[in-house]
């Protein structure tokens, strides 16, 4: 549990997006926190930090990589009951998103998840979207609308999105293999942009 003390250090850091507004979030691209050089030993090797964190920013994407912070672990199951252990990802790049139904901008970036996981999903990169605190059927009714095929696991008590203190959604985490937390980033955005694929693509050659 120690870890949501750095979570949320690091949200005190970027500028929250009202991600459940009326209207659709545009997609930013924002200025990643300020922070003292990568140590050598950084997982991400083979690219200077600045580059890297070049790359991060233009994706829209805040770097918070040289931190090492450790993504808290979680188990949570799927519609089918299903359940999936954060851990047993290790060794793959993590898309991790929490979402709800009844948030727009959710809503809106759900389709360029959908061609982002279809575009990365037979390499080592696992999509991960955390629905918070909604009944299975819902989330079913949901999909039946919208036939998404990404994975999708329920946080129904809410307390793991408590646990990455959770502020506004959609919320996107992104992690390295070791299961470090490389980037995140508050509110709405596209995900099938050539800058993100860019992105993905450094992190999966690095």
């Amino acid at each position: 549990m120690k870890y949501v003390y750095y979570i949320i250090a690091i949200f005190l850091s970027i500028s929250l997006v009202t991600a459940c507004s009326n209207n659709r979030s545009e997609p930013s691209k924002s200025t990643p926190t300020q922070t003292q050089p990568v140590p050598d030993s950084q997982v991400m090797t083979g690219k200077e930090p600045a580059s890297l964190k070049a790359i991060f920013q233009d994706a829209g994407v805040h770097f918070v990589g040289e931190q090492q912070i450790q993504a808290p672990d979680f188990t949570l199951q799927d519609l089918t009951g299903k359940s999936v252990h954060l851990t047993e990802l290790q060794g793959k790049i993590v898309f991790l998103n929490f979402w709800a139904t009844w948030c727009p901008p959710c809503r809106a970036e759900m389709p360029s998840i959908e061609n982002f996981y279809n575009h990365y999903k037979e390499k080592d990169v696992h999509v991960l979207a955390v629905n918070l605190q909604e009944e299975v059927p819902v989330v079913r009714t949901f999909l039946e609308k919208n036939p998404y095929t990404f994975p999708i696991v329920l946080d129904s008590s809410g307390n793991t999105a408590q646990l990455y203190g959770i502020r506004g959604i959609p919320t996107t985490f992104i992690l390295d293999r070791k299961g470090n937390v490389l980037g995140t980033l508050v509110g709405s955005r596209e995900w099938d942009s050539q800058e993100v694929y860019r992105l993905f693509d450094t992190l999966l050659n690095s």
